[in-house]
């Protein structure tokens, strides 16, 4: 363990002693920041290593990172910046990866390490976050609402709407995904250049009729096929489907908003109310 901690410390000489010459830092302050760096390498290489020192590690790297920052602003110092930027970016980085694979069950830590990624703008990263993420949780809705934002930001409008498609194949009662699968077809449909346009308009109205057919298939509660009807009712190329959702909801709900019984069995309670 020891010489894992020795090595790590090493590895951190260059930038203190940057953040020493460029006084961004006093010699008391640099001193401190190799004791707690010190003190939590070695929990972190303890046999009885927890979660929670790696949580503590990454606190303090974000603090110094937010010291650092607020320091080269007051002081007008911008020598270095995207270096010492990059070392603790990288270390915070290598902290949280080194905790998820340790550390599996903890889906609240995944998150944050793919929001740390986003915020920095280490898309790598954050894509590789989005990959681990969807592998160990596939069993949570938001997983893939989450992993489909993430490749529409990296403007992957197909891989987003796979990513979708494929979350309610297994989640066929999430009414978040189907609803989210029909946005993003219709921002892209918003987004497709002019000489395209018709094409993919009949290819939009082809796939949000798919969608509301699973919807009506798999969705019974009535609060959630009207918020499928409030996302396309202001499209006038998905009239049909509007209407389509009238009609369900017309045929198979009371007024107060139950589900009816089936056919059937509407027919069997009349005959035995004769």
């Amino acid at each position: 363990m020891a010489e894992y901690v020795q090595r790590s410390c090493e590895s951190m000489i260059k930038e203190l002693e940057v953040l020493r010459r460029i006084k961004l830092f006093s010699d008391d302050e640099i001193n401190r920041i190799i004791v707690v760096r010190k003190h939590m390498e070695s929990k972190i290489h303890n046999v009885s290593k927890s979660l929670d020192d790696f949580k503590s590690y990454i606190s303090y790297e974000k603090l110094l990172l937010k010291k650092i920052h607020q320091r080269q602003n007051e002081r007008g110092i911008s020598e270095k910046k995207g270096w010492l930027d990059n070392r603790i970016l990288f270390r915070i980085t290598r902290l949280y990866q080194t905790a998820v694979q340790r550390f599996r069950s903890d889906y609240s830590f995944y998150v944050e390490f793919f929001k740390f990624c986003r915020k920095h703008k280490l898309n790598s990263a954050a894509s590789q976050a989005v990959d681990i993420i969807i592998k160990m949780f596939s069993h949570k809705p938001e997983v893939w609402i989450l992993a489909a934002k993430w490749y529409w930001h990296l403007k992957d409008a197909n891989r987003a709407l796979k990513t979708l498609q494929k979350g309610f194949t297994i989640h066929k009662q999430s009414i978040d995904l189907y609803n989210k699968a029909i946005k993003l077809e219709l921002d892209q449909l918003s987004e497709a250049d002019s000489d395209v346009r018709s094409i993919q308009e009949q290819l939009c109205v082809v796939k949000i009729k798919t969608y509301v057919s699973l919807i009506l298939r798999n969705i019974t509660d009535l609060g959630d096929i009207l918020s499928t009807l409030k996302i396309v009712q202001d499209h006038e190329i998905l009239k049909e489907t509007q209407e389509e959702i009238s009609r369900h909801v017309f045929q198979n709900y009371t007024m107060d908003g139950h589900l009816l019984p089936p056919f059937e069995e509407q027919v069997r309670a009349l005959e035995e109310g004769g």
